[in-house]
């Protein structure tokens, strides 16, 4: 292959990219894509560089054996009730390779077809080589039917992939952007501000900029401009309210409670994480954001070390442990290391809740 045909097939692997990721983005709930990929290796890295392009988002892996014929069943063990983040099923082929397994897999997936929406509450992708999509399409018609759309990925190098997260990212403050291009991410998004000259009713135009300015608080916040960064979130909350968005609204008072923790606020930070942000995701059932609001609180508890507040803390992140163990996000092993740390102060408090902020 020569220098122009793997710059084209680079840059139409980065289009395709972009399209899947803006998709799950935007999926409330149940949605389903098919990624056709033949290679192993490139499907592994461009599932890698959707993970670190939405860092806002757990990514469940569900790696399907030739025991795992019910592929629902196979996707709640590894999701749980999770309402959050995306999930990407492979290994499908080694049971289309298989006829008999292939014949069952179909069917299951054609049989409970109806029950997905309702227990997978994520968007879902099957990643498959091009030679299995005919079957998977004949096989399981109905499920299909759900499809959002079917997406074809050729072959790259790891170098060609991996700059796919870290230099095509639309999406919120990616933590790997140099000071160059958080600064021109500043100027874009305070250039999109200001083309809005005036007001609108439609709903769609004041999400989008109450998304511009939340984005736009993230990247001064990383910059330590935290004073600005707390009066922009502060200004959206209505913004969140007006829309009926609870989940935008909860997620903003925690990046508020962050700045507040930084600032050594730590009474007020613990109020909105308990009053205002936990008590959200769990109407919503969102378990991911729970364990990771638990997380964040027993943080504060343990940096305030008043009377109670280490116990506090340990029931916190006990709780947080299990749930990150029972969904097998990678979460769990930071958990655990904190708790141990909390136990045993000495370890050291502050390397561990950088660690953890990070």
């Amino acid at each position: 292959m020569n220098v122009s045909e793997a710059e084209s097939r680079a840059k139409a692997v980065g289009e395709t990219f972009r399209a899947l990721r803006r998709g799950l983005k935007r999926s409330r709930g149940f949605a389903l894509y098919v990624a056709i990929c033949n290679s192993l290796l490139t499907r592994d890295e461009l599932i890698a560089n959707l993970s670190a392009s939405m860092p806002d988002k757990v990514v469940h892996r569900v790696v399907l054996t030739t025991k795992d014929e019910d592929v629902l069943a196979a996707v709640e063990k590894v999701i749980g009730k999770s309402t959050a983040g995306v999930v990407m099923v492979v290994g499908v082929e080694q049971l289309l390779a298989d006829k008999v397994r292939a014949e069952r897999l179909l069917a299951g997936l054609n049989l409970r077809r109806a029950e997905w929406p309702s227990r997978v509450c994520s968007p879902v992708v099957f990643w498959l080589p091009q030679r299995f999509l005919g079957d998977l399409m004949r096989g399981a018609p109905d499920f299909f039917d759900w499809r959002s759309d079917t997406l074809e990925f050729p072959e790259l190098t790891t170098e060609q992939a991996r700059p796919l997260a870290s230099r095509e990212w639309q999406d919120g403050p990616d933590p790997r952007f140099t000071a160059e291009e958080r600064l021109a991410r500043i100027a874009e998004l305070r250039a999109r501000i200001a083309a809005i000259a005036n007001p609108s009713d439609d709903p769609a135009i004041i999400s989008s900029v109450a998304l511009w300015w939340d984005e736009l608080a993230d990247h001064l916040s990383l910059m330590g401009e935290l004073d600005e960064a707390l009066r922009i979130l502060k200004d959206q909350l209505p913004v969140f309210e007006r829309l009926g968005d609870v989940r935008e609204r909860a997620i903003t008072q925690g990046k508020i409670a962050d700045i507040l923790q930084a600032r050594g606020q730590l009474d007020e930070a613990l109020r909105i994480r308990t009053e205002e942000e936990l008590p959200v995701y769990e109407r919503l059932g969102d378990v991911r954001e729970q364990l990771v609001c638990r997380a964040n609180t027993a943080l504060i508890y343990w940096q305030r070390g008043s009377n109670g507040d280490r116990e506090k803390a340990l029931a916190l992140l006990h709780l947080a442990l299990a749930d990150t163990e029972r969904l097998q996000i990678p979460e769990a092993q930071l958990i655990a290391a904190l708790i141990q740390q909390v136990e045993n102060p000495s370890i050291g408090q502050k390397a561990t809740a950088q660690a953890v902020a990070k």
